[in-house]
């Protein structure tokens, strides 16, 4: 493999690139690739896919001085200041190093973990949402899982004397104790926290204020009414979609068909869009061919594709005739990928192909995500002849660690799920595509 070839397959979190630095381990060609993924976050969507801690520690391994990409992770993690996605991955790194034995690691995380906790506490008041807030949270959640029920006490007495006297809500800013629960189950934490609130005032607030946002959450909001949602689409982009979006998924058709209507009767373009926003996934109402047109032809964007996203829900045979037009002379590209998916046929796939390799694969571009996606859903609905190579084009060149595990479930379906493939998925960044590979090879007795 080229230099070149597994910066690609690394930067994306490919099996492949691990296999490589396996074959050639100790070799150190690649070392200064890995020790730069390891410094820097190159996931396209951590919050979705997770961090790629295990995926970096296995690589990190594989070169010929490992413990010095600890100690520059370890250094690199210290200086991070609003970044706490990289901090994450960081502190992830540095939990597996410690998990395999380093004391060095070990006290890395408690060492920022204290400094964390000593900045926090001189603070007079916290900001929402704030990156160091969620720093000092993700050192926790490590921590737990690295020395267990000792680091969740000390972490938590610590927390509770030292910040909740300033801010009583600073653990329902995220999920430590969500965390915790989830590790160490949910009636052991509540019994613990009840315990130390007899004696400490500090425990008693936290309690306090956790029993508030359990019975905030446990409450059941009023449904939306019609003239909430014609409040909120103000003419203001954004503003009412959601609420109409709320509104849809409570009423029945009888309210869908009011809002239909609230929206063929609005002249201005923008609060239409915005009241039409829930009829893109909704099939129980359907618009006659001359509004849609009349949409289509509008030169406002979200109206536009609001038109796309309802003739879509109805495929046809026009619409696929469209879709290719829109296709061949490279126009909308997303929004004719989203009409072909619906109703593919396997003369497209090279119209299909030909069109996602010419998208921009970037992390500051996002057009190429929902090509890919709807790219995907076209390969998946087609029937008879698979469309492997184009699946394995996008499992190649995805950034995004879900698609690709989506991509791979679809080759699984679809009986074109090579051993070579499956090797590569079992050393995969995301843990899905790695747990699918597992259980298909066992399955298969490999």
């Amino acid at each position: 493999m080229t230099n070149k070839q597994f910066r690609h397959d690394f930067s994306r979190g490919l099996g492949a690139a691990l296999l490589a630095l396996q074959a050639e381990a100790g070799a150190g060609r690649l070392d200064e690739l890995v020790r730069y993924g390891c410094l820097h976050n190159t996931t396209y969507d951590m919050q979705c896919e997770g961090d790629r801690g295990w995926y970096l520690y296995q690589a990190a391994k594989l070169t010929r001085d490992p413990a010095a990409i600890e100690a520059a992770v370890a250094e690199k993690l210290r200086r991070v200041r609003g970044d706490h996605w990289l901090f994450s991955q960081l502190a992830s790194l540095l939990y597996h190093f410690a998990a395999d034995g380093s004391a060095t690691a070990r006290a890395a995380l408690w060492r920022q973990y204290d400094l964390l906790l000593d900045e926090m506490a001189a603070k007079l008041s916290f900001d929402s949402p704030c990156p160091r807030n969620e720093m000092l949270e993700w050192c926790c959640v490590w921590l737990t899982s690295l020395d267990g029920w000792r680091a969740f006490t000390a972490c938590t007495r610590d927390i509770t004397t030292r910040l909740m006297p300033n801010e009583p809500d600073f653990f329902f800013y995220n999920w430590f104790l969500s965390n915790a629960e989830d590790k160490f189950g949910t009636k052991r934490v509540h019994n613990w926290l009840a315990k130390q609130a007899v004696s400490s005032p500090h425990f008693a607030v936290l309690v306090e204020v956790r029993a508030g946002y359990d019975a905030m959450w446990a409450q059941e909001r009023p449904a939306t009414t019609l003239d909430e949602v014609l409040a909120a689409a103000d003419g203001t982009l954004y503003n009412g979609r959601g609420m109409a979006m709320s509104y849809a998924r409570q009423t029945d058709a009888v309210g869908l068909a009011a809002l239909a209507q609230a929206a063929l009767n609005e002249p201005d373009v923008v609060k239409q869009a915005e009241l039409l926003w829930p009829f893109r996934r909704d099939r129980r109402y359907t618009f006659t061919d001359e509004v849609v047109a009349r949409w289509l032809a509008s030169d406002y964007q979200p109206l536009r594709d609001v038109a796309f996203d309802v003739m879509a829900l109805a495929p046809s045979p026009a619409t696929r005739q469209r879709a290719r037009a829109l296709l061949a002379r490279c126009d909308e590209p997303l929004v004719a990928l989203s009409l072909l998916a619906q109703n593919p046929q396997p003369c497209d796939v090279p119209l299909i192909m030909e069109t996602v390799k010419r998208v921009r694969v970037a992390h500051d571009e996002g057009a190429w995500h929902s090509c890919f996606s709807a790219a995907c859903d076209a390969a998946q609905r087609l029937h008879g002849q698979p469309a492997v190579d184009l699946l394995h084009y996008l499992y190649r060149e995805t950034l995004c660690g879900q698609c690709r595990y989506d991509i791979v479930r679809a080759l699984h379906k679809k009986k074109q799920l090579t051993g070579a493939l499956l090797a590569q998925c079992r050393w995969d960044a995301y843990d899905k595509t790695r747990a699918l590979a597992e259980r298909v090879q066992r399955a298969r007795g490999v």
